[in-house]
């Protein structure tokens, strides 16, 4: 007999268990068991679980820029816009913040994260980052902000956005690069600003304008730059002016325009415009980045216009240099070192004597300056070997001192640049020049005892002096090579000959003093070498 089950009929089955029956519905129910864990099995994941994940990642502040000033973001938190687009919330999900300086991007010069949080269902919400951010270095770097989750998300393409972006002094949203030109019109005054959000107070130090002036049209006229307050509304009241420019050179060209006494600016939003006189300016715009409305301009002191609406959707070349409102302090340290010398912070590391700076960034930008005024003591150690003479190259040491580096004992008397080796050995030079010592390398001295010779290589006897047992290197091979042993007086002690060898011992048994070893091979070469017996 065999039985089928169906969920909907669950309820019946139970009602119909008698003691008769047991074991037929046992059975039963074990299959409805079986069939349920097999729908499971078979049923895709996303019709069994809850609805899957939909996040995305938007960047903050720097959305809209090309460049910022690193007194904008020092010592704030990295921010992000996360959305969850989805119909469920999903929890713990934190960002990881990171920061590669370029070329590198396989090592982060800063991470952060932000503190793990749950994220309602259709919801966007700026995210920040636990710590501040802190970049000691100005350059281009590449931001790298990553969603981490424990759900896994369907679509992970949105869950990083990666953005190369220059850290300096500047803030810009131009690419550098102009492919057209605005200006309001020959004859008429008249304003053309962007808009620029300040996230903490900074000084205005001065704004970088692109002009092009290849023709010469706007040589010799002025250029000045106001500051007014922004809001939803559009622009409100002005706040600043520059000091006026003029404009000199017949190019395409940036020109930086200063304000005097240097301005503060609070956090907040600012409209900053080029002020433009009788001639037309040929203000540059860049492809990118643009942000609708946030190019303004107005002529004759009449309403702001959002130059949007004259389908001007480019933005414009204007960069402001925002700078922190803190001095960098300065310490000066005068220094006399050996060689080379290391800061105190060990940064750096210099080889020559001079004037250097180091900079010590911080969070709130207030950077630190240590100047240093070294004078680097350095001596050439090159030591020049001909045989047994060794020259030190150094010809303005205070004194020298050669040393026996077998033993490490000074050599009495051996305190000039030039030393004469008396015996075969290892030798260094310790060189005093002012308040500084420097040691040579040791070099081996090996012909000590040569008196003549008619081989083309070098012939090395040691040890010199010895206790009876001698090694000769001819340094190269020798078919027959007779040797002899005498005295100063010629009397005979050894004669043995050696055949097919470069490299020969022997011991004799003889008295101290000074012996002669008389070398001739089958080629008709002769040499004399001078030992002593201890």
């Amino acid at each position: 007999m065999s039985y089928s089950i169906s969920i909907y009929h669950i309820e019946n089955f139970k009602l119909c268990i008698h003691d008769y029956n047991i074991p037929i519905t046992i059975n039963i129910i074990m299959r409805f068991v079986y069939i349920l864990g097999f729908i499971s099995f078979i049923l895709p994941k996303e019709l069994i679980s809850q609805e899957p994940i939909d996040l995305s990642i938007a960047l903050g502040f720097e959305a809209d820029l090309t460049a910022v000033s690193r007194a904008q973001i020092n010592g704030k938190t990295a921010t992000c816009v996360l959305t969850n687009a989805g119909t469920t919330e999903v929890q713990h999900v934190y960002i990881e913040y990171n920061y590669y300086m370029l070329p590198n991007i396989q090592t982060p010069a800063l991470t952060l994260y932000s503190t793990p949080m749950t994220i309602p269902a259709d919801t966007s919400i700026v995210i920040t980052s636990e710590g501040p951010v802190f970049i000691g270095t100005e350059g281009a770097y590449q931001y790298s902000f990553s969603i981490k989750a424990e759900e896994e998300d369907l679509n992970i393409t949105d869950n990083v956005v990666v953005k190369n972006i220059e850290i300096g002094t500047q803030t810009a949203k131009d690419d550098g690069i102009s492919v057209a030109t605005i200006g309001i019109g020959n004859g008429i005054y008249g304003e053309i600003g962007q808009v620029f959000k300040t996230q903490q107070k900074t000084q205005l130090d001065e704004v970088s304008i692109y002009l092009e002036n290849i023709t010469g049209v706007m040589t010799g006229e002025p250029v000045s730059i106001n500051v007014y307050e922004f809001n939803e509304e559009g622009p409100q009241s002005l706040i600043l002016e520059s000091d006026t420019t003029w404009i000199t050179a017949s190019k395409n060209e940036w020109v930086k325009i200063h304000f005097p006494n240097t301005p503060l600016l609070e956090e907040g939003t600012y409209l900053i415009t080029v002020v433009e006189y009788e001639k037309n300016l040929n203000l540059g715009m860049s492809a990118t980045i643009y942000n609708p409305g946030s190019t303004w301009f107005r002529h004759d002191n009449l309403d702001w216009t959002d130059a949007q609406a004259f389908n001007f959707e480019k933005p414009f070349m204007i960069r402001p240099s925002l700078k922190s409102v803190c001095k960098a302090s300065t310490t000066y340290i005068s220094a006399e070192s050996c060689e080379y010398y290391v800061s105190e912070s060990g940064q750096n590391t210099w080889f020559e004597s001079g004037v250097y700076q180091e900079i010590h960034p911080s969070y709130s930008f207030c950077d630190s300056i240590v100047e240093y005024d070294l004078t680097i003591t350095k001596v050439d150690l090159n030591v020049q070997q001909s045989n047994e003479i060794l020259i030190v190259s150094e010809e303005d040491a205070d004194t020298y001192q050669w040393f026996d580096c077998n033993t490490g004992t000074l050599i009495q008397g051996a305190t000039e640049q030039m030393f004469t080796a008396e015996s075969n050995g290892s030798y260094q030079v310790l060189i005093n020049k002012g308040s500084c010592s420097f040691f040579s390398d040791c070099y081996t001295v090996l012909t000590v005892g040569t008196l003549e010779s008619d081989f083309k290589e070098r012939i090395e006897i040691y040890p010199n002096p010895n206790d009876g047992f001698v090694n000769i290197n001819m340094n190269e091979l020798i078919k027959t090579l007779n040797i002899s042993l005498v005295n100063l007086e010629g009397k005979i002690y050894m004669e043995r000959i050696f055949q097919n060898t470069e490299m020969v011992s022997f011991a004799v048994d003889i008295p101290p003093g000074t012996y002669i070893v008389q070398l001739w091979d089958d080629r008709g070469r002769k040499a004399s070498l001078k030992i002593i017996k201890q």
